[in-house]
C-alpha cells in the first residue's frame, strides 16, 4: 500500500514512516460528502481533498474476500476466499501460510508496532488464526462478521468483543471486554485507536489497522447523530436517516484519529489510507441499510459496479 500510494502523493516526499488503514464496512459509492452526498462527512472530505481520490478503485463483492486481499496483497482465489464471506459455521480461516501486511511491515523494520482495532472476519476457529497470531501486537474487536453495536453480541451466537493485549494472545490471555457492554462500537474503536497513537513511541514505525463496524447492519446509532437528517422514508423505513447518523459518527471518529496523529506530532509522517470493503448493502444482500451506490448498478454481493467499485483515497505523507 505504501509503495503504491507514495509516488502518487509526491515524487519528492520521503517514504511514509507510519500507516493508518481505515476500512468502512458496506459504504456506498455515493455516500460520502465529496461524492455529492447530502450526508456531512467534513473530516473525511478534508483528508480526501488533501490527498489522492482513487476514482477507479475496485474491491471484492463482500467482506472477507476484500479483507483477505487487502492484508495479503493477493487475489482471493489463491487462498479459497473467492466464494463469499466466512460464517460462524466455517471451520477454516485465512491460511497460515499467507503473509499478512503487519508481518511484512515487521520484516522491513523489526521495530514496527502493529495494532488492529475493529472487525476481523478472516476466521477464528483456532487461536492461530486470530489477529495477534498474524502479526498484530494487540487487537480489540470482534472476530465474526457482524454484531450489535451496543451489546456486542455477534453472529457467532454469543458475546464477540475481544481484547487481545499482546502478540500470540490466545488461551489464558485473550479476554472478553465485558466492560464495553453499552458502549457504541464506533466510539469504542475510535477511543482505542486514539489511545494507541497517544502511547506509541514515535521513534518506531506504526501500522494501525482500523476496520470500523460502521456502516454495516444493524442500523444503530446514538440519536444525536440522526437528528440533523430529514431524508424521506423509503419502503416504510427510516434507514437513510439512521445510515446518515452512523456515517456522521464514523466521520467524527476519523477526525479524532487525525487529531491524535497531529497531537502526537506524527501526522506529517503518516500515510492515511481510507476505503470501503464493498458497495452498499441492498435488500438482496446485507439488508436495507440506507446506503447508496448510484449511479452504479447493483450493490454488495453482486459483480456489478455497485458491488465492486468502491470509494477510497490516500492522504498524508
Amino acid at each position: 500500500l505504501i509503495t503504491a500510494a507514495a509516488p502518487a502523493l509526491s515524487a519528492a516526499s520521503p517514504p511514509a514512516k507510519h500507516l493508518v488503514l481505515v476500512v468502512a464496512d458496506d459504504l456506498g459509492y455515493a455516500d460520502l460528502g465529496y461524492a455529492g452526498s447530502q450526508i456531512a462527512t467534513p473530516n473525511i472530505d478534508k483528508l480526501a481533498s488533501a490527498g489522492v481520490k482513487l476514482a477507479h478503485f475496485y474491491v471484492q463483492r463482500a467482506c472477507s474476500p476484500t479483507r483477505g486481499a487487502l492484508l495479503t496483497g493477493r487475489y482471493n482465489i489463491r487462498y479459497g476466499f473467492q466464494s463469499g464471506v466466512l460464517t460462524s459455521q466455517n471451520n477454516w480461516s485465512l491460511p497460515l501460510d499467507e503473509t499478512l501486511l503487519p508481518q511484512f511491515v515487521k520484516r522491513v523494520d523489526a521495530r514496527s508496532k502493529c495494532h488492529a482495532v475493529g472487525k476481523w472476519h478472516l476466521g477464528y476457529h483456532r487461536w492461530e488464526h486470530t489477529p495477534t497470531f498474524r502479526g498484530f501486537d494487540s487487537y480489540l474487536g470482534y472476530y465474526s462478521g457482524d454484531e450489535d453495536y451496543y451489546t456486542h453480541q455477534g453472529d457467532c451466537g454469543g458475546f464477540d468483543l475481544h481484547d487481545d493485549s499482546r502478540p500470540d494472545c490466545g488461551a489464558g490471555c485473550s479476554r472478553h471486554a465485558w466492560e464495553a457492554v453499552g458502549e457504541y462500537s464506533t466510539h469504542l474503536f475510535t477511543r482505542r485507536a486514539v489511545s494507541i497513537i497517544r502511547e506509541h513511541d514515535a521513534a518506531a514505525p506504526l501500522f494501525l489497522y482500523l476496520p470500523y463496524q460502521a456502516v454495516h447492519v444493524p442500523d444503530q446509532v446514538p440519536a444525536q447523530y440522526v437528528a440533523p437528517y430529514k431524508f424521506a422514508r423509503v419502503e416504510g423505513t427510516n434507514a437513510r436517516n439512521l445510515f446518515a447518523g452512523m456515517l456522521s459518527c464514523l466521520d467524527e471518529g476519523v477526525g479524532n484519529v487525525t487529531r491524535a496523529l497531529r497531537r502526537k506530532g506524527i501526522l506529517d509522517e503518516t500515510l492515511l489510507w481510507f476505503q470501503t470493503d464493498n458497495g452498499a448493502a441492498t435488500p438482496a444482500c446485507g439488508g436495507w441499510t440506507g446506503g447508496q451506490n448510484w449511479p452504479l448498478r447493483g450493490g454488495k454481493c453482486t459483480a456489478w459496479e455497485g458491488g465492486l467499485r468502491g470509494v477510497a483515497f490516500v492522504s498524508g505523507a
